[in-house]
């Protein structure tokens, strides 16, 4: 709070003190001067205090006339006192509710009339500000003028660094340029049809620690290939392993390149993939064991559950089949652990139209995203985090979010979340669901919507108000009573705002609700309209277009797939021959002098045994013959 804003509030109630007791002064002297038989009209706040100066002085005075002026002092008192405790322990009048709308001193009880945090929009002649940790949901349809009343505004004002979706580039195009003078700014726009687009690689934001990698590779993996929830749940958690397993290949392999780009291509090769998982598991010794572990599991499966596998995979890592994502995710510009560390603002560009196809990019960014934010640092305290999820529901559902909005306060992030209507939440979520993340977020902001249940909802959440009804009849019985006119006083219920009323509220026109509180009725002014923002709004940087990305060469296994033919006697002789070349022959036997290196040979290592044995024979999946 500001010192004269402190030093206003502390003068204030020196003076309502002093009004106060000079108000009971007088009264008290009224009492006396007509105790005595005076005119009480002549009282001023000092008769009892000269009164009792004079009577001091006589050394002739009685007990009854100090008696009168204590009297007169303690009355007013007393009569004050008894009058605040009738007020406040009457019983209330309001017995169908006592809903009404939040006041400025409401406001400043909520912490939302100050002069730092999140804006959530004008009320009172000033902005309606939330300076603490809570988190923040805005419902509004399309076309109420969140970006340009919520989004923009924020991104203006807010001091740490910030994470936001900008499908239409209206954002970035506001307020890069002022992000950037107050430190850095990133747009990420895999898409984007010149290239324009800074870089970021998800596999440069794996931590480098050994033990911690295949963790972090796990969380990468759940958010490109979400488990269903029935009974096909066993495919998507063994894609899983699989991404895990190639992308620490690539991460452990000398000059392979370390993207999820080069991961598309190794699970897209023409050659056998089974063959060339199981030949690096027991070959590279090198290898992570949790790599190992998962290329031998995919490795040992039936061909019918690979084929599963490798299609969830494939499905997964579609958006790296286009050269532009291939090329905005060829490496890094920033990095999400410094998100705390260095003031940065980081926008999310991505089509409406592309989001169906798309969508899990910016998923897995957001994820990426919280997940850093809720490590544990020495330098979490330096920057708080925005995380301004628009369109949050085109993200689909985010397990993650709902863990990090309940735990997100002790690491110095806030979330503020815009959707267009409850309903989409319901969807997702379910009704529970919705009910938890708006639990979480202890700020709701809601814009005219036609959605009936945004309607019901925010109608019910601010409850009914007790109104006297007055009805008039006119008896018609004959005689003295005949013609009389006659009025009764109901109390009944009425909502303080109907849902259609909610409906009808207007543009620029919104409501606020806050646990604790009244309901506030919110304007919602530009950002161009308000002249302290208006002078932010700087051109933002250049961001040159990037190389295109090369058609990719298919990857190369060096284990052909091949035909299984009949199973003849030959093939039986050859498969039991090779079965002794793969596993050893007896010394002496005639399948060990037939494999024997010649003279001067080097002696042939496992892989090579292996790849000529699959190369030959091929695979034989019921086992060698007998």
């Amino acid at each position: 709070m500001p010192i004269s804003e402190r030093a206003l509030w502390f003068a204030g109630a020196v003076l309502a003190a002093v009004a106060a007791v000079a108000l009971m002064a007088w009264l008290g002297g009224a009492l006396y001067l007509a105790w005595a038989g005076l005119a009480p009209v002549h009282a001023t706040p000092l008769t009892l205090a000269a009164s009792a100066r004079a009577l001091g002085a006589r050394a002739d005075w009685g007990a009854g006339e100090g008696l009168r002026i204590a009297v007169s002092a303690i009355a007013p008192v007393i009569a004050c006192g008894l009058g605040v405790f009738a007020v406040t322990t009457a019983p209330s009048r309001h017995i169908h509710g006592n809903g009404r709308w939040g006041g400025w001193f409401d406001l400043r009880r909520m912490g939302l009339a100050g002069a730092r945090g999140l804006i959530l929009g004008e009320a009172f002649g000033g902005f309606v500000r939330d300076g603490g940790a809570s988190h923040v949901v805005v419902v509004a349809p399309t076309g109420a003028g969140k970006t340009s009343g919520v989004v923009i505004p924020n991104l203006l004002s807010w001091t740490g660094s910030a994470v936001t979706l900008d499908p239409k580039r209206e954002a970035w195009t506001a307020t890069a340029g002022w992000r950037g003078m107050h430190g850095a700014a990133y747009m990420w726009a895999p898409l984007d049809s010149e290239g324009r687009s800074c870089r970021f690689n998800p596999l440069d934001q794996i931590s480098t620690h050994r033990a911690r990698r295949a963790v972090d590779l796990m969380k990468l993996a759940a958010s490109l290939i979400p488990e269903p929830a029935n009974d096909t749940r066993w495919i998507a958690q063994s894609a899983q392993r699989l991404f895990r397993a190639l992308a620490l290949y690539v991460l452990d392999t000398p000059g392979a390149e370390a993207t999820i780009g080069e991961v598309w291509r190794i699970a897209n090769t023409p050659d056998d993939l089974q063959a060339w998982c199981h030949l690096q598991a027991i070959t590279r010794t090198d290898l992570d064991p949790a790599c190992a572990a998962d290329l031998a599991a995919f490795a040992g499966a039936v061909d019918k559950e690979r084929a599963y596998i490798v299609n969830e995979l494939h499905n997964a890592l579609q958006p790296w089949s286009a050269a532009l994502v291939r090329a905005a995710t060829a490496a890094s510009d920033f990095r999400l652990a410094d998100l705390r560390a260095r003031r940065m603002a980081i926008y999310l560009a991505l089509d409406p139209g592309d989001m169906g196809a798309y969508g899990k990019l910016l998923r897995m960014f957001f994820e990426m995203a919280a997940d850093a934010v809720m490590r544990d640092s020495e330098t979490h305290t330096q920057h708080r985090v925005l995380l301004l999820i628009d369109e949050f529901a085109t993200f689909g559902r985010l397990p993650l979010i709902e863990g990090l909005m309940a735990a997100a306060r002790g690491y110095g992030a806030r979330i503020m979340i815009v959707c267009q209507a409850l309903s989409q939440l319901d969807d997702l979520y379910g009704v529970a669901g919705r009910n938890a993340l708006l639990a979480n977020a202890m700020r709701h902001l809601f814009m005219a919507s036609p959605d009936p249940a945004t309607s019901a909802y925010v109608s019910g959440r601010i409850g009914d108000a007790t109104v006297a009804t007055q009805t008039r009849s006119r008896a018609s019985a004959s005689g003295f009573a005949a013609g009389r006119l006659s009025t009764t006083t109901a109390q009944t219920a009425r909502r303080l705002l109907k849902p259609e009323e909610f409906e009808r509220l207007g543009a620029g026109r919104a409501v606020l609700l806050a646990p604790g509180a009244p309901p506030f009725r919110i304007a919602l002014t530009p950002w161009f309209a308000v002249r302290a923002l208006h002078r932010r709004c700087v051109a933002p940087p250049e961001i040159a277009p990037l190389a295109p990305a090369p058609p990719p060469s298919p990857f190369r296994t060096g284990v052909q797939t091949t035909r299984r033919g009949p199973r003849t006697g030959r093939r039986r002789a050859t498969t039991r021959a090779a079965q002794g070349e793969m596993f050893g022959a007896r010394p002496g036997s005639t399948t060990a002098r037939a494999n024997a290196p010649g003279p001067g040979e080097p002696p042939e290592d496992d892989d090579v045994r292996l790849l000529r044995y699959i190369d030959e024979f091929g695979e034989n999946e019921d086992g060698p013959a007998g």
